[in-house]
């Protein structure tokens, strides 16, 4: 690649080009593409790693969201351990603070990016909170997640309890337990407050 680089002429590129050769063969030359991809061409605005593309919605669901809904709530060792690899992933190879620092590191997501790989304590609601927020405030990411069922718009979650309210109350009732039971589920309030509507989260509990 260094070759290729010296042709055009783009000294900043060449020694990043060389840095990353020095350091192929580390065993870990997925980080290393990963983190030069983005020193290289700084506006790429997609997520590329281990042989995939990701826009920012895709890369929040597929490596924080799912992973997060795997453990149900349920943050003890054994489900930590079982689902967390690919957050556990971003966090020891930087993944989001090196997209989203590509251009400058002045901005609001790089330092969420920050938080997010610098929460170890995977079983504590600030970490929880902190995976939440990621991914939620990550572009184009809307998607709630209720049981089985994923809303993409809080329309269409609205409608979906108007329904269950007028079907049955004590269902009506479980859901209530379920997203304010002793305090408002962690994911819900993160997804309310990326729509801007955390003033609003307790009124959904009522008609």
């Amino acid at each position: 690649m260094t070759e290729f680089f010296k042709k055009i002429g783009n000294q900043t590129v060449i020694k990043y080009c060389m840095e990353a050769e020095n350091e192929r063969g580390n065993g870990n030359e997925d980080f290393v593409y990963y983190r030069f991809l983005y020193q290289a061409e700084p506006r790429l605005s997609k997520i590329y790693w281990k042989g995939k593309e990701y826009t920012e919605a895709e890369f929040a669901r597929a490596m924080i969201l799912e992973p997060l809904w795997k453990c149900n709530s349920i943050y003890d060792s054994k489900t930590v351990e079982a689902n967390l690899d690919s957050i556990k992933e971003i966090q020891n190879n930087k993944l989001l603070s090196i997209y989203y620092g590509r251009k400058n590191t002045s901005n609001l997501y790089y330092e969420l990016a920050c938080r997010f790989e610098s929460c170890r304590d995977y079983k504590s609601r600030d970490a929880v909170y902190t995976y939440f927020t990621m991914a939620y405030e990550m572009s184009g990411m809307r998607m709630f997640r209720l049981q089985d069922k994923i809303f993409s718009s809080l329309d269409e979650f609205k409608d979906y309890i108007n329904i269950i309210l007028d079907r049955d109350i004590n269902e009506y009732f479980k859901i209530c337990d379920i997203l304010y039971d002793r305090d408002v589920q962690t994911d819900f309030y993160c997804w309310m407050k990326s729509l801007g509507l955390e003033h609003k989260v307790s009124q959904l509990a009522m008609r």
